[in-house]
């Protein structure tokens, strides 16, 4: 076992795609939009998006989903931390924890609740709720880029 980067959980060995990062087709940085189209299902639309602290199933690739115009936002909350966050309608092997809170959203008119892996339980992101959004919005996830990861893709032979 190794220990990662992200709050000393340890990472299987044996797992060779835990430490990859989900390739959201963006700067590093988030400031520029996505193309549609890099949101959109990629060819296989059962691409599995896991947990990369323990490999649970999370989400998948037909989930992502674009607010404010992008598929990655790069949000800083009140105590300084920063997090490149990703956008999803779904995240079925996420465990929403703790109060619904309106405080500092990063999304105006959602509340939002920590989103944890359903299996060993590490901090993937939030959850966010339409409190005061219009009356169409739809609540989606915002998973944490460095803790989430893509199995590796088979090469075509």
């Amino acid at each position: 076992m190794v220990r990662s980067a992200w709050g000393g959980a340890p990472i299987p060995r044996d797992v060779p795609w835990a430490l990859r990062k989900v390739d959201t087709g963006s700067p590093q940085d988030g400031d520029e939009p996505v193309q549609e189209d890099r949101v959109r299902a990629s060819d296989a639309p059962d691409e599995r998006i896991l947990c990369a602290a323990c490999g649970h199933e999370i989400t998948s690739a037909d989930a992502r989903l674009t607010k404010a115009g992008r598929h990655q936002h790069t949000c800083v909350n009140p105590s300084g931390y920063v997090y490149r966050i990703l956008c999803f309608r779904r995240a079925p092997g996420c465990v929403g924890t703790g109060s619904w809170s309106s405080f500092y959203s990063w999304f105006q008119g959602y509340a939002w609740q920590i989103a944890c892996c359903g299996s060993c339980s590490m901090h993937l992101g939030w959850a966010f709720d339409p409190d005061a959004a219009p009356e169409d919005a739809e609540p989606f996830w915002g998973l944490i880029a460095d803790r989430i990861a893509e199995p590796p893709r088979q090469q075509s032979t």
